[in-house]
C-alpha cells in the first residue's frame, strides 16, 4: 500500500489549544474513508496476521505505538474479516487477533467491554458472509466469556484484600454477574442465528437433483443476514424457503412430498442406514453420483423440516410458495405458466380454511383486476378480443389471455370446493426459539386466518362467467356479451367483494342463454378434425388414455407408419377429450342457469357429433336425452342427409340400383331435406344403417315419420346387398 494513500486513511483529532502535543495526539480512521481503501487498508494491516505469515503479538506492539485507538483496529479487522465467505485460514489466528485487542482496550479503558463486543455482535448480524459472521460470532464468544472470567477473578482476589464491606463487594459482584449472564445469552442467541442461516445457506446454493422441474420465478441469490431475517417477521424463514423452491423449480407435488408431516420420520432414518451399509458396496462408483444420490429436493427439504419444524410446515411453505409464484406472474402477466405453477401449490395445501383463504387472496390481489377488465373489453367487443386490443388494454396477448382464464376458473373452483366446515382453524404463529424476537411483517399464513370466509352464491356467479369469457377466448365465438347473459341484479355484483350476500335471479335471459350454449358446443365440435377412418373414438378409449402419454415415442416401435399412425390416434383422443369438456361445461352451465332445456342442449349435442361423424360418441351421449322423440326427428334428417351423401358417390349403375329400392314418398322426402348442414361426408353404410336403427328406436310408431324410417332402413338395408 502507498504512503500517501495509507496516511489519507487517518485523521487526528488536536485540541484547540496552540501548542499541540503530538505524543499524545489521537488519531482516529478516517470517517469518509471508501469501502475499498478501508478494505485494502485492512488487507494490509492484519492480511499477514489472519493468514499465519506473522504473528499477532508483534503487529500488537506496532499498532500500540502508533497512537491509535484500538477501536478503529477491531473495526477495520471485523470490516476485512466479514468482507468474504471463502477464507482459507483457520479461526486461530482471528481468535490471536481479537483476543489481543480486546486485551489493549481493555487496558486503555477507552470503552467499555459491553459496547465493544455488543459492537462485534451488530457487525455479525449485519454481514450477508454467514459463514464468515458464524467462525467471527464464535471467537467473539470465547474470547468474551476468557476475558470475563479472568476479569472477574483478579477483581475477585483484590477485593478479598481490600478493606471495602462485604455487602458493597456482594452487590457489585451481582451486577457483574447479571452483565455476564446477559452478554453470555446474547453471544447464544448469535451463535445459533449464525449456525440457522449456515443451513439455509448451503440449501439455498444448491441445485437439487429433479426428476421433474417447474416453472421457475427467475429470482436471484437469495442473501442472508441475521439483522433481516430478525427484521423480516415471523415469516422470514418460510419466505425464503418458498422463494428457493420457486428459483430452482420443485414441482408442487415433490415439495408437498417431502414436506409431509405424516411421513414417518423413522423412514429417513432407515434410508440413511440403509445409505450407510450399502456404501462400501458403492465404493466405485464416482463422487459424482454420490452427490447426486444426497443433493436431492427430498433430502434438501426434509433437513430444513427436522431444523425448522415450525417454520418449514407443510401448508405454511405451500403457501408462501403459491403466493411467490403469484407475485412473480404479475410482474409479467404473460408467463400464465408462473399463475398455473401457483394453483398447483393451492391445490395441495391441506387444510381447508387456509386454502380457502390464500386462494380468496390471490383473486383479489392479482386476478380481479384482469378478470374485470377482460369481461368489460369483450361486453364491449361482443367477441374475441384480438392481440394488439388485449395487450393496450389489458396489458397481455390473447393468447396469454385465454390461458389466465383457464386459471381464473380454477381459482374460483378452488374457492368453492375448499371443505371449510371440516376443518379446524390452525394456529400460526410459532416459530423457532433463536427467533422468537423477530419483528416486521406478519407472516402470510396468520393474514390468511384472519379472512373472511366467501359466500358459495358470488363465488358460482364469478365461475360461471368465468367459465363463458374462457369459452369465447378458446373458441373465438362472435356475437356474445358476456355480462347481458345476467340479470341487472346479477351484473351489479360482479367484480366485487365475495364475502358479500347475493341472491342469484332465475330464468333470466333464457333465449339468449340458450343461444349461447349452443353456439359454444357446435364450436367444440366443430373443431374437432374429421374422422380419418370410419371407427371414430369412443369414450372408454378417452377415459383409458393417459394424457401424458402424448408425444412419447415407443422405444419399441421401429417401424416409421405405425409410429406415426399411433401419434395421430393418441391427437385425436386429445381432441376428443378437449371438446368433451367444454360440451360437459356447457351442459353444467345449463344447469345452473335455471330455466334452460338442458335436454335440448344434449340434443344439439348429439346432432352435432353425428354430423361431423363421431357415431360412437354421439350413441353414448344419445343415452342421456329424455326427449325420445325429438331426438329421433332430428337423427332422422341426419339420416337422410347421409343416405344422400352416400348415393351421390356412387357409379352410375349402382345410383339406379339403388334409387330401385328408393320409394316415392322417401325420394319426396329426401329431396325436400338436402345435406347442406351435414358436416362429415365420410360415412360408411354400416355407420348409416346403425344410425337409422337408432332412429327407428327413438320415433314412435304413430307419427308419420316412423313410417320414413322404416323406408330409410330397407333402403340402406338394398345397398348393402
Amino acid at each position: 500500500m502507498e504512503v500517501g494513500k495509507f496516511f489519507a486513511c487517518f485523521h487526528g483529532n488536536p485540541s484547540s489549544q496552540d501548542s499541540v502535543n503530538v505524543e499524545r495526539l489521537t488519531i482516529r480512521l478516517n470517517g469518509e474513508l471508501q469501502d475499498d481503501k478501508r478494505l485494502s487498508l485492512g488487507a494490509f494491516l492484519f492480511g499477514p496476521v489472519l493468514a499465519g505469515n506473522y504473528s499477532s503479538s508483534k503487529l500488537l506492539v506496532v499498532l500500540k505505538a502508533s497512537g491509535i485507538l484500538p477501536e478503529n483496529f477491531f473495526s477495520l479487522l471485523l470490516h476485512y474479516w466479514l468482507s468474504k465467505d471463502d477464507w482459507q485460514v483457520g479461526a486461530t489466528n482471528l481468535y490471536s487477533m481479537v483476543k489481543d485487542l480486546s486485551i489493549w482496550q481493555g487496558e486503555n479503558k477507552t470503552n467499555d467491554s459491553a459496547t465493544w463486543w455488543q459492537t462485534m455482535r451488530t457487525r455479525c448480524s449485519v454481514s450477508t458472509c454467514i459463514s464468515s459472521a458464524s467462525i467471527a460470532a464464535l471467537v467473539g464468544q470465547s474470547v468474551s466469556a476468557l476475558l470475563n472470567c479472568n476479569g472477574h477473578s483478579s477483581e475477585q482476589s483484590e477485593c478479598e484484600k481490600s478493606d471495602a464491606a462485604e455487602k458493597p463487594s456482594e452487590k457489585i459482584s451481582e451486577s457483574e454477574w447479571l452483565d455476564l449472564s446477559s452478554d453470555a445469552e446474547q453471544w447464544r442467541y448469535l451463535v445459533q442465528q449464525l449456525q440457522d442461516l449456515l443451513l439455509l445457506g448451503s440449501v439455498f446454493k444448491s441445485q437439487p437433483v429433479m426428476e421433474e422441474s417447474a416453472e421457475k420465478t427467475g429470482f436471484g441469490d437469495i442473501l442472508l443476514s441475521v439483522d433481516s431475517m430478525l427484521f423480516g417477521g415471523r415469516g422470514a424463514i418460510t419466505d425464503l424457503v418458498a422463494r428457493w423452491i420457486g428459483k430452482v423449480g420443485i414441482t408442487a407435488k415433490a415439495v408437498s412430498m417431502a414436506l409431509r408431516s405424516d411421513i414417518d420420520l423413522s423412514i429417513d432414518s432407515d434410508e440413511a442406514m440403509h445409505t450407510d451399509e450399502s456404501l462400501d458396496e458403492l465404493a466405485g462408483k464416482s463422487a459424482a453420483d454420490d452427490d447426486m444420490h444426497v443433493n436431492t429436493c427430498k433430502a434438501q427439504l426434509r433437513k430444513l423440516v427436522m431444523h425448522f419444524p415450525h417454520s418449514v410446515s407443510h401448508d405454511s411453505v405451500l403457501s408462501n410458495c403459491c403466493w411467490e409464484y403469484a407475485v412473480c406472474w404479475n410482474k409479467d402477466p404473460e408467463m400464465v405458466g408462473l399463475l398455473q405453477q401457483s394453483l398447483q401449490f393451492l391445490k395441495l395445501i391441506k387444510n381447508g380454511i387456509l386454502q380457502h383463504g390464500v386462494a380468496a387472496m390471490l383473486w383479489h390481489t392479482f386476478v380481479l383486476q384482469k378478470f374485470e377488465a377482460t369481461a368489460r373489453l369483450m361486453e364491449k367487443v361482443k367477441k374475441s378480443p384480438k392481440a394488439s386490443l388485449c395487450r393496450k388494454e389489458i396489458g397481455m396477448t390473447d393468447t396469454a389471455l385465454r390461458d389466465m382464464m383457464a386459471q381464473c376458473c380454477s381459482l374460483l373452483d378452488i374457492i368453492m370446493q375448499a371443505d371449510v366446515e371440516a376443518e379446524e382453524i390452525p394456529v400460526y404463529g410459532v416459530i423457532e426459539e433463536p427467533w422468537m424476537s423477530c419483528q416486521g411483517p406478519v407472516p402470510l399464513v396468520e393474514l390468511v386466518i384472519d379472512q373472511r370466509l366467501c359466500y358459495y352464491a358470488p363465488v358460482s356467479l364469478h365461475y360461471q362467467l368465468a367459465v363463458v369469457l374462457h369459452a369465447i377466448l378458446t373458441y373465438t365465438l362472435k356475437s356474445v356479451k358476456p355480462l347481458s347473459l345476467y340479470h341487472a341484479k346479477e351484473a351489479s355484483c360482479f367484480f366485487k367483494d365475495l364475502q358479500s350476500l347475493l341472491v342469484l335471479v332465475t330464468n333470466v335471459n333464457i333465449g339468449a342463454r340458450t343461444e349461447f350454449l349452443k353456439k359454444l358446443i357446435t364450436a367444440a365440435v366443430t373443431a374437432l378434425p374429421l374422422p380419418v377412418s370410419s371407427t371414430s373414438v369412443g369414450s372408454e378409449q378417452v377415459e383409458s388414455y393417459d394424457v401424458t402419454d402424448v408425444g412419447t415415442p415407443s422405444t419399441s416401435t421401429t417401424d416409421n407408419t405405425s409410429a406415426l399412425t399411433n401419434a395421430a390416434a393418441k391427437q385425436e383422443i386429445l381432441n376428443v377429450v378437449e371438446m368433451s369438456h367444454w360440451c360437459s361445461k356447457a351442459i353444467e352451465l345449463g344447469l345452473e342457469w335455471q330455466g334452460i332445456n338442458v335436454d335440448s342442449l344434449r340434443m344439439h349435442y348429439v346432432c352435432e357429433l353425428y354430423s361431423s361423424g363421431y357415431d360412437k360418441l354421439a350413441e353414448e351421449v344419445l343415452l342421456t336425452v329424455s326427449n325420445h322423440s325429438a331426438i329421433g326427428l332430428d337423427l332422422l334428417v341426419i339420416a337422410g342427409q347421409r343416405l344422400i351423401s352416400l348415393r351421390s358417390n356412387l357409379g352410375t349403375k349402382e345410383l339406379v340400383d339403388s334409387r330401385t329400392h328408393v320409394t316415392l314418398n322417401l325420394q319426396y322426402w329426401l329431396d325436400t331435406i338436402g345435406n347442406s348442414t351435414l358436416r362429415s361426408q365420410n360415412i360408411s353404410l354400416p355407420e348409416l344403417q346403425m344410425l337409422v336403427s337408432h332412429v327407428i328406436n327413438q320415433i314412435p310408431e304413430q307419427r308419420w315419420e316412423y313410417d320414413i324410417a322404416m323406408e330409410l332402413f330397407e333402403s340402406v338395408q338394398s345397398m348393402n346387398m
